[in-house]
């Protein structure tokens, strides 16, 4: 048997020794640390492309000390309302917890395998439970913030734009917005000095006339040293994110390097080259140290 016993274990036998001689506790009240014996926990998931297939709710019971946090599993959506997907959890053996960490991610599998978190990806926890164990809270998908109640509805805006190819980009807008049947379905996209042709729109997910989604051609090719801003008529704009261009076929057909020189080649002692991969990059510089 150790001889040592933690501050923590101390801290917490003492806390609880107290607790019983001062009376029972109720185990459907906040304990100390503001966690709950049970929690039932309501969570209610907002995405500005009204797609909730395959979305998942992972959460786990928080200690906020080193001591190992305890895994609470996953949750499909229950239901949907107005709002969004609407998560339904019990969280049992709560009591003495820090608070309830959760993750929004998508995939079909009961594990991480295959999982894509959404935008914030970060840890977010529930601190605060009523004292019958309730809580209850609303999330945005690309908003780090944990509502308490129902938030405004933000502005209508593009809430993305990813490039998906090196002349098309895939965009988002929240609210959805009328279909308009035309080549550019009102879109305008600049360089930050001109304006781009758009030779095609397409819109996608698409319900009673409206789109949250749309798919965008241009005439040329993009250069990948500029930013380029998609805007709307009574949207506020965004700025597209290259990130789905990387994963292209396009991306790796035209810059798929298979040499083994990357870094640097040493020549005796009369040179030495540098090689990068760095197809985005519009200068490279190099720091020459004496010694």
């Amino acid at each position: 048997m150790s001889r040592f016993v933690s501050l923590k274990s101390l801290i917490g036998f003492i806390a609880i020794s107290a607790l019983a001689i001062s009376g029972t506790i109720n185990s459907g009240a906040a304990s100390a640390t503001g966690t709950p014996a049970t929690a039932h926990v309501t969570v209610h998931y907002s995405r500005a492309d009204s797609d909730y297939t395959n979305w998942q709710l992972y959460t786990w019971k928080n200690y906020n000390s080193a001591t190992q946090d305890v895994d609470n599993g996953w949750a499909t959506k229950s239901s949907t309302d107005s709002f969004g997907a609407v998560y339904s959890i019990t969280v049992s053996n709560f009591t003495g917890f820090d608070s309830l960490g959760f993750i929004m991610a998508q995939g079909t599998s009961s594990t991480w395998t295959g999982k894509t978190k959404d935008t914030i990806g970060a840890d977010r926890f529930i601190t605060n439970f009523g004292s019958n164990g309730n809580a209850e809270i609303w999330v945005v998908s690309g908003d780090a913030t944990v509502y308490s109640s129902l938030p405004a509805p933000p502005a209508p805006s593009i809430a993305s734009a990813v490039l998906t190819n090196f002349n098309s980009f895939h965009v988002i807008v929240s609210p959805p917005i009328a279909v308009m049947h035309t080549a550019t379905e009102g879109f305008s996209i600049n360089d930050g000095s001109s304006d781009v042709p758009i030779t095609a729109a397409t819109a996608t997910n698409a319900s009673g006339g409206n789109a949250s989604g749309f798919d965008l051609t241009i005439a040329s090719n993009v250069d990948l040293a500029k930013n380029y801003t998609v805007s709307h008529a009574g949207l506020v704009s965004a700025d597209a994110s290259t990130s789905g261009l990387y994963d292209s076929q396009a991306f790796a057909d035209a810059f798929t390097y298979t040499g083994s020189d990357l870094g640097n080649t040493y020549h005796s002692s009369t040179s030495t080259d540098f090689r990068v991969w760095a197809p985005t990059a519009t200068a490279v510089s190099i720091m020459k140290h004496a010694t």
